[in-house]
């Protein structure tokens, strides 16, 4: 099933670039705006440990507008991140979730 396959290598790739690659795949897919896709891009956004997957799971959910009330409020956390990839990502995030894009 490739939703479980792009989950599992969001959570378990050693290359941050596979674990972003896996986020984009999870969010464009066919189930990227089911539940489980979305809180598993939240999950990584929150603790993956390179700032370039954070800000690519905060990208995707920005796309596909995910206005959940804890990720708005970890999104205005992420603007004083020390990444500065994370932090434009939540600015980009608010802005198109703000204009309802």
């Amino acid at each position: 099933d490739d939703v479980r396959a792009h989950m599992n290598a969001l959570r378990s790739e050693a290359a941050p670039s596979r674990r972003a690659a896996a986020a984009r795949a999870l969010a464009t897919g066919p189930y990227g705006s089911t539940d489980v896709a979305k809180v598993t891009l939240f999950e990584a956004c929150q603790k993956d440990p390179s700032p370039f997957v954070r800000g690519c799971c905060i990208d995707e959910l920005g796309k596909v507008g995910y206005r959940d009330q804890a990720f708005l409020v970890y999104l205005e956390k992420a603007l004083s991140d020390p990444s500065d990839d994370v932090k434009m990502s939540a600015r980009l995030a608010l802005a198109r979730l703000k204009a309802g894009k």
